[in-house]
């Protein structure tokens, strides 16, 4: 069930889920950190990943994590800047997600990071380098400042 957290799910998105974690299932390659059980598994829709876990999306709509040592341990992520990080990544894979991408609230604030753009200015050519806003170039109302 989806947690509250004002995601917008089309009446439909349990079956473009399930066709999107098929596709993604057949086509994925298994690593040395990833294989398509985990997501099987799991029912999770992969949208980001980084050295330590996944987040992605069940056909619920909840935004989970799971640590790549132990995918079964599926936890909902409730950090709003970190959801919409993985809804602007995920859609970057999987365009269709892209209505899910929450819009920009009047009380957001710019990335003072990226100056508002989503990309890092010391890194602009590298695709998987995301900066704090995840891409967006704000963060939602709220978010603690970065170190």
């Amino acid at each position: 069930m989806n947690d509250g957290q004002d995601l917008w799910l089309p009446g439909d998105f349990a079956a473009r889920h399930a066709r999107l974690l098929a596709d993604f299932l057949a086509n994925e390659k298994p690593t040395d950190l990833t294989r398509p059980e985990m997501f099987s598994n799991s029912g999770v829709l992969p949208l980001t990943g980084d050295w330590g876990g996944c987040t992605g999306i069940r056909a619920d709509g909840e935004i989970v994590f799971f640590l790549w040592d132990n995918p079964n341990d599926v936890q909902i992520e409730t950090d709003p800047r970190l959801r919409n990080m993985a809804l602007f990544q995920g859609a970057q894979k999987f365009p269709e997600l892209a209505m899910l991408i929450p819009p920009r609230p009047a009380d957001a604030v710019t990335c003072d990071h990226c100056n508002g753009s989503g990309v890092l200015p010391e890194f602009p050519e590298i695709k998987n380098i995301v900066c704090y806003c995840g891409g967006l170039g704000w963060l939602p109302p709220g978010t603690p400042p970065t170190a």
